[in-house]
This record gives C-alpha cells, structure tokens and sequence, in this order.
C-alpha cells in the first residue's frame, strides 16, 4: 500500500476571475472546473490542470471575494512549485515580462527556477526539470508552445515549527523517502523527501521555521495538499492505517471527481489522501471541461438559489 504522488493542491483566492485569469492566461493551464466548495457551496471552488484534469497537475482555489489576505506561515505550505520543461526558463521570463508579472530567476538552464506569486501573493516557482509527461497532456492556451508548457508539481514546500516529527510521520506513517538526487540542506534544518512510487519524483521539501507562529487561513495561502491512490479500496486502507496509528482523520468523502479522507500531520498542515477516479469528465466531456457551473447532485436542486450569488466568470 503506497501512495503515487501528489493529486492535487488547494489554496485561497480572493476575486475569482483575477484568479482564473493569472493562472489560463499567465501560467497557461487550462481551467478545467468551475463549482463550489462542496463544504460551503456560497463559494467558488475553481480547477486549473492540463487539458484532462491528470492528477498530479491539478491546482485549485477556494474563491472568498473581499476576504483578508492572510501570510503563509508555519503549520502549512508556504510554497507552490511547478515543473517546466527544461530550458524553458528563458521562454517563461519574456512571457511572464510581457504579462507585467514580476519574478525573480535563480540559476541557470536547464537548472534555472523562476519565483512569482499568484494574485493574492502565494509564493509559486516555476522549476525546469527534465520529466516524463507520458501522462500528461500539457495545455499552455491549448495550442502551440506545447514546448514549455506546465507539466504538473515539481513539489512543495512544508513550513513547520519542530521538524522531527513532521519528518517521521510522513516517512514512518506515509511511507515518503528522503531524496538522494537532492542536496540535503546544509543547516540541518530541513529535509527534502519523496514518494517512493512517484516516477515523476516530485520532491516534497520540510523545512524548519522558528521565526513564524503558526499563520490563519486565507487568500494567499494553501489549505491542503492531496495525495494520490488508485482507487477506494486503497483509501479505505489508508484511513485504517491512519486510524490504527491514532491520527484523527475523517469518514471517506465523496467529492464527485475524486473520493477522498482529510487528517492533520504533526506540524498541523492538512493533508487529503485522494482517488485518481472517477476523474473530472464525471460531468463534462474532456472538450467542454470548465465550461459551466457543475454542482453534485446533493446541491442539484438548490441552483436557482446558489448559482444568483456567484461572482459572474468570464471563461
């Protein structure tokens, strides 16, 4: 029983279309869903991934329009990072110059990475790696410049208070490895790791960080990084693994696109473990992904009443 990489990422968003707009029309990732949060179906809950909705590609965003921008902090992901082909970084700098978005680059190709923020001020980084996207069907505004267009997670970065044992509960509990292929940090103060059975060898870095408190949720911060398994069989066991080792994690739910569980690890950064199926054509053909409002079929009856006080999308 493993896990198979990351599913997908979900952070806060302000205004939905500026969200929409920075992540199809700068980043070029094809929005894929447009719904609500299943919990509180007053908001937007938006999908951004290649054109099939791949886990593994999949970044989405809770919409609170007028919300307080909140600091990512310790207890959460301070850092969102996405894979580029290498030597497309010199590509990613005109566009990003071009789109009047500001950016740091550190290093060079094929090695080089790129540091922006979304809207609302998430720290994003754009990492050349040389992967495999047999998996995956890059989208970049649909057509052309398939060559440096996003292929998924190149990984994340957790900030937590006391590193031990956030460390051990992911490698003793969920079964990640450290990274041989990266340098280990030099202060001791954190440590990269990986999923055993991720080809893709996303690396998931755990960094100690004593000069933050643990931070609120809001605009401008993630709430939770899912994990992938196969199928519900495999999550019905996870959620029994986790239970036997007395970590508090919910029923099974059911998300329309994907079932999934939710628990804290010890640093208090939420995690979900997520179904690769039924996937995001569950309502929408592949060609019409992102087209329309879709609710589940417990919120169904209640569109003439949720769909009214939605912010308009211009798609």
């Amino acid at each position: 029983m493993s896990l198979l990489g990351i599913h997908h990422v979900t952070a806060f968003a302000g205004h939905p279309q500026g969200n929409l707009d920075f992540f199809t029309k700068v980043l070029g990732l094809r929005f894929i869903k447009q719904t609500v949060n299943f919990d509180d179906n007053e908001h937007y809950h938006l999908y951004y991934a290649d054109r099939l909705g791949t886990p593994g590609t999949v970044m989405t965003y809770f919409a609170h329009p007028g919300a307080k921008r909140a600091e990512p902090a310790c207890g959460q992901i301070d850092t969102v990072r996405f894979a580029i082909p290498a030597g497309s970084a010199d590509a990613w700098a005109a566009r990003l110059e071009q789109r009047n978005v500001a950016f740091d680059r550190v290093g060079s190709s094929p090695q080089a990475v790129l540091r922006l923020t979304d809207p609302d001020g998430l720290p994003l980084e754009l990492h050349e790696r040389d992967l495999a996207i047999e998996r995956f069907e890059p989208w970049l505004e649909s057509k052309g410049h398939a060559e440096m267009a996003i292929t998924g997670f190149a990984g994340v970065r957790m900030a937590v208070q006391d590193l031990e044992p956030s460390r051990s509960f992911l490698t003793r509990i969920l079964g990640l490895v450290h990274d041989e292929s990266s340098d280990p940090t030099e202060d001791g103060e954190g440590a990269i790791l990986r999923v055993p059975m991720d080809d893709r060898k996303t690396r998931i870095e755990l960094r100690k960080d004593s000069t933050r408190g643990r931070g609120r949720f809001g605009p401008g911060t993630v709430h939770h990084i899912a994990w992938r398994v196969a199928d519900e069989a495999a999550l019905v066991s996870w959620r029994a693994r986790l239970s036997a080792e007395n970590v508090n994690v919910t029923d099974v739910r059911e998300r329309k696109y994907f079932r999934s569980i939710y628990f804290r690890e010890p640093g208090g950064i939420v995690f979900e473990i997520a179904t690769d199926g039924p996937g995001f054509t569950a309502d929408e053909t592949v060609d019409n992904l992102g087209g329309s409002l879709q609710l589940p079929s417990w919120l169904e009856d209640r569109r003439a009443e949720i769909a009214p006080n939605l912010p308009r999308l211009t798609v």
